[in-house]
């Protein structure tokens, strides 16, 4: 009876660590979602001027915005 009590705590914590790595990685995507967005309505999409392209760079937390095949515009978006 002892072994089903281990077994059941032991399949229990691994439970619990998977929900926090499956939240942790849904939070990690928002995250990047979040920035994409940031980066494209509040730098790359001006009022009267568009650009054609745009990307966000997680590691440098720059965002580009092209024209072509030009970058016409980098802004650094630290703390996002």
């Amino acid at each position: 009876m002892k072994g089903y009590k281990i077994a059941t705590i032991v399949l229990s914590i691994i439970v619990v660590l998977q929900l926090l790595f499956i939240g942790w990685i849904f939070q990690l995507g928002y995250q990047a979602i979040d920035n994409e967005n940031i980066c494209y309505y509040d730098v790359c999409k001006m009022d009267t001027l568009e650009y054609s392209a745009w990307y966000y760079d997680d590691y440098e937390k720059v965002c580009y915005c092209y024209e072509g095949d030009d970058i016409t515009q980098q802004k650094y978006l630290g703390g996002n």
